[in-house]
């Protein structure tokens, strides 16, 4: 685990761009965005999102972080991403957000943003994951069964597009080590009241299964934390092998020269090309055991994945988006 005072010594800031930090209001956001103020002096802007979820509350917490920003000489950039109720909510709001990101970073090459000190296209935004949410998100794919890309977690640093950089610096720095550092330094902070509710899956895990789990296992999240560094380590490499054999193949692949790679690799060439035929869902285990099996059997089918098709004939397989035909 990672001293919370020490957790920014490994990015580098660069010299003129500023950073953003995407502040909710909550206490992992706050105490970053304490940490980076005190870092890159003149040089962080605030984002917040108000996806208008919890009506008068979300409105409370703009307000909130409005005048917090304010207080550390510190500029905002709010936006309104009004996200309707219903199934996936959470995964919808996610995806507005980083879309809203890319736009964010994309303004800022081309007008200065207003009470920044310095000036440029911010690349990198910083959000508060920390070593808490790691464990629920890894419990959370493991329980669905997904592959390695899943369950190495969240990194520090990933790239949203060639000109954005998702920054985590708290990954490793536990949620009791922020709630001390809070209490001592007298951050304030917002609760968000939709993370008392068991309605949210990710609630249920924090509230019911992690807890359980530490008990038997109190260095659950240190040890879940480095396993998580390890795989990322492991996935990069398993990554050059998927896409070193997809190089060899434009469409169709061989089902006799699939099966010559690894596992962990044959996962990530069956996930990328069902992604590309149009599959929208998580590609999870039991996907690619009965696409696996399919395959080993040498028949010729076509088999519906959503709205991605697998076709296999002659000895060769390929993922199609499904055709819909007009009567």
């Amino acid at each position: 685990m990672v001293q919370l005072e020490n957790s920014l010594d490994f990015f580098c800031f660069d010299g003129g761009a500023p950073v953003a930090c995407l502040v909710s209001g909550g206490i992992d956001s706050m105490v970053l965005m304490e940490l980076l103020a005190r870092r890159r002096k003149g040089g962080v802007m605030v984002v917040h999102f108000n996806h208008h979820l919890r009506g008068k509350e979300s409105d409370r917490d703009e307000k909130f972080v409005r005048s917090e920003a304010l207080k550390r000489g510190l500029p905002i950039i709010v936006r309104h991403l009004p996200v309707k109720k219903g199934s996936g909510i959470q995964n919808r709001a996610r995806e507005m957000r980083l879309e809203e990101v890319k736009k964010i970073a994309s303004e800022t090459a081309s007008r200065p943003v207003a009470g920044c000190r310095r000036q440029g296209r911010c690349r990198y935004f910083f959000l508060a994951h920390q070593a808490d949410d790691q464990v629920e998100t890894v419990l959370m794919r493991y329980l669905r069964g997904a592959g390695i890309r899943g369950l190495k977690g969240m990194e520090r640093e990933s790239r949203l597009d060639e000109n954005v950089f998702l920054i985590r610096p708290l990954l490793e720095v536990s949620r009791s080590q922020i709630e001390a550092y809070a209490q001592k330094k007298g951050i304030p902070f917002v609760e968000d009241s939709s993370n008392r509710t068991d309605k949210y899956w990710r609630n249920r895990i924090r509230k019911n299964l992690v807890p359980r789990l530490k008990k038997g296992h109190p260095g659950l999240i240190g040890q879940i934390v480095k396993d998580c560094r390890r795989l990322q380590e492991e996935y990069r490499s398993i990554r050059i092998e998927a896409d070193s054999f997809l190089s060899k193949f434009q469409d169709t692949i061989s089902v006799g020269r699939f099966f010559t790679v690894s596992p962990p690799a044959r996962f990530l060439v069956i996930e990328d090309r069902l992604r590309h035929a149009g599959f929208d869902k998580e590609v999870q285990k039991h996907h690619i055991e009965e696409i696996e099996s399919l395959l080993a059997k040498g028949k010729r089918f076509n088999r519906e994945y959503g709205k991605a098709v697998l076709s296999v004939e002659e000895g060769f397989f390929e993922f199609v988006p499904e055709r819909i035909t007009i009567d």
